[in-house]
């Protein structure tokens, strides 16, 4: 998964940076970050998921951090996303996903 930091309170030199993360606690409206790079609170992202075979882009807003050890960070990322057809293709996945119990 690519994440580029779109605004980052108090760090405005990172902004425009694109790293790699992997995702877990997926939902329609968020997904649990996982990544080598703590954000503070508030950071906006640009995040590309590949899920089921389909490519989102989507946006989103830290809003929960939790270090995991000396380099690897938990984010709890909650998708802000102005374009109507991404989400909406996302939630749609989800909700097949989650009524196909996989």
């Amino acid at each position: 998964m690519a994440v580029k930091i779109q605004f980052c309170p108090g760090h405005h030199e990172i902004e425009g940076v694109t790293f790699t993360g992997t995702n877990s606690d997926i939902s329609e409206n968020g997904i649990r970050l996982h990544a080598r790079r703590l954000l503070p609170v508030n950071a906006t992202l640009e995040v590309e998921i590949t899920f089921a075979e389909h490519k989102f882009l989507l946006a989103g807003r830290v809003i929960w951090v939790q270090m995991t050890d000396s380099s690897n960070a938990h984010m709890g990322v909650l998708f802000t996303t102005a374009d109507e057809s991404q989400i909406w293709s996302w939630r749609f996945q989800m909700v097949r996903v989650f009524q196909s119990g996989k």
